[in-house]
């Protein structure tokens, strides 16, 4: 554990292949790339760190859990890194403000877990991020601390796909109305 040190680079990890967790919170950090020398990790904590740039998780093909909570992370590069093992993500309390940013990690097949509150993105859609999000990860078991039951959370969808249904037949049947109501007063006149 080499937590809350003010450690600021780790510019070379080597002599540490076998090493599985990692636990480098509360520390200056604002790089991964040191982590490509570290194959066998299979948790890593950057927490509260100065994170920009996720990079250097190419060769960790046994990472389950990543916090990356806390550090200054607005958006990942054309796709997030593919880590099929990875179980669990802590993105919370960073600075992404864009869906398009979440949907990046669509592909990461084996994600249980997501938390990304605290982020500019969830003042800006308010609770409609939730639906959003599972709409991008229908697998997830838990989002932002909220355990998912999908068969709630289908029924709940199916009552909201009903309302949403419902209120767009009102407003067709309105303008229908109103266009008729229109052809009678020109048919008067």
């Amino acid at each position: 554990m080499l937590q809350d040190n003010r450690i600021e680079k780790l510019e070379a990890f080597e002599g540490h292949p076998k090493l599985v967790k990692l636990a480098l919170q509360k520390n200056k950090i604002n790089t991964t790339a040191f982590l490509k020398e570290l194959p066998e990790l299979t948790e890593v904590n950057l927490s509260e760190n100065k994170v920009k740039t996720v990079a250097g998780f190419e060769n960790l093909l046994k990472l389950e859990k990543l916090n990356l909570a806390s550090n200054n992370i607005d958006q990942f590069d054309e796709t997030f890194p593919m880590i099929e093992t990875l179980e669990s993500l802590n993105l919370s309390d960073n600075k992404i403000s864009k869906l398009d940013e979440i949907a990046k990690l669509k592909e990461l097949p084996k994600l249980a877990t997501l938390l990304f509150s605290g982020n500019p993105i969830i003042d800006e859609m308010g609770n409609s991020y939730f639906i959003e999000t599972l709409i991008h990860f229908p697998n997830l078991k838990n989002l932002n601390g909220f355990v998912i039951d999908q068969k709630i959370l289908y029924k709940k969808l199916m009552h909201q796909k009903k309302l949403h249904e419902e209120a767009e037949a009102k407003r067709l049947a309105e303008e229908e109305a109103e266009r008729k109501r229109q052809e009678e007063e020109e048919n008067n006149a």
